[in-house]
């Protein structure tokens, strides 16, 4: 990573949690517990999808505090972020 990202906390911090959030999907199974089969991942949707949202802006707002390749992360981190409600469901309905 660039040395730029460790100096800008923010920068990496909304970097980690666009991570996060599409790692979890990756993890996330559809259970059948309370309200019935598959509404653990509609839940994950309604929550990580602003996590994700808020964690793009973020990142676009500090995209102009650095250069370079920290950069060029910082707009993936924001086309990450911004896409993750479409991916996420495009999951949920490929995996319920």
């Amino acid at each position: 990573m660039p040395a730029a990202l460790y100096k800008d906390l923010w920068l990496s911090g909304s970097m980690l949690a666009v991570l996060g959030v599409y790692v979890a999907l990756f993890f996330i199974r559809p259970t059948g517990e309370g309200w019935g089969y598959g509404w653990n991942m509609v839940a994950f949707l309604l929550y990580a999808s602003p996590a994700a949202l808020l964690a793009s802006a973020l990142a676009g707002w500090r995209s102009g505090k650095v250069a370079g390749a920290a950069r060029t992360l910082a707009r993936v981190t924001v086309a990450a972020g911004l896409i993750f409600p479409v991916i996420c469901f495009v999951a949920l309905r490929a995996k319920a």
